[in-house]
């Protein structure tokens, strides 16, 4: 036999040697690799589903008298305010996060002073291709009108909505300041068109209303019915929820009813 066949006869060896090796090999690890795959979105699945909570009024009074007992006052005026931002951060990524509603916490910048920093904190509830729902609520409280309802409600809202599928993704936002303007300049970008921003101002009355925002997106179809009257509201807006009526001490149904207007958007 000359040096030619010699030489082809290896090379066929060679390639027989290649494919009994790997074919199995590569067998093995795409098996592998899509069970890893089908494992962890199956895990992401059931950890939503795990969490989630229905919004009841035993929770939220429980976390209504925690806000009121250790994360009040809240603000970046004065010492005791700041602890108070603190002290409300953490309440919300301890609830939401993986131990609890099972969200990841996303931090972003929120807002600096006195050499603390208090961050954006984002859930995001998964959906479709579409642009997304923002739902913003600010955890700090106003000075004339101290009110923790809005912070309570959002965090009951998320912790319902874990692990479910609303139709458009909706991004819940906890901001550390309800009208700095370096933040507001943020989140601008952040919630650039064609997404759709929900600004949470109250659950404390009687019943909610949803309110026009300044920023007005005419292509949006709107499920429920919306008012004027949220001229107050961040540029960068669509609607607002709004309290209406007199405090009634009892947000139970201003949540359930915000988790419904939610779902709606979202659809």
């Amino acid at each position: 036999m000359d040096g030619k066949g010699v030489s082809d006869n290896r090379r066929s060896r060679r390639w027989v040697v290649i494919v009994l090796v790997g074919i199995p090999a590569w067998l093995v690890a795409s098996t592998l690799f899509g069970w890893w795959a089908w494992n962890r979105e199956h895990q992401r699945g059931e950890e939503g589903a795990k969490f989630a909570r229905e919004i009841d009024a035993g929770s939220l009074e429980s976390a209504m008298r925690k806000i009121r007992d250790f994360a009040t006052p809240r603000g970046v005026g004065d010492e005791a305010g700041r602890l108070g931002l603190t002290r409300m951060a953490a309440m919300i990524e301890g609830s939401l996060g993986p131990s609890n509603a099972g969200y990841e916490v996303r931090r972003l910048q929120g807002v600096s002073a006195e050499g603390g920093e208090w961050p954006a904190l984002q859930v995001v509830v998964r959906g479709d291709s579409r642009p997304p729902l923002w739902v913003i609520c600010p955890y700090d409280e106003s000075e004339a009108a101290p009110d923790a309802t809005a912070v309570a409600s959002t965090m009951a809202v998320a912790t319902a909505l874990a692990g479910k599928s609303l139709g458009r993704p909706v991004h819940f936002l906890f901001v550390p300041h309800r009208s700095d303007p370096e933040l507001f300049g943020r989140m601008e970008r952040w919630i650039a068109r064609p997404d759709v921003a929900l600004w949470i101002e109250g659950t404390g009355g009687q019943d909610i209303t949803l309110v026009s925002g300044p920023r007005k997106e005419e292509q949006f179809q709107m499920p429920v019915a919306v008012e004027e009257g949220g001229g107050h509201l961040p540029a960068f807006v669509e609607f607002g929820i709004v309290p209406r009526g007199q405090a009634t001490g009892d947000i139970t149904p201003a949540t359930r009813a915000l988790a419904g207007m939610i779902q709606e958007l979202a659809r």
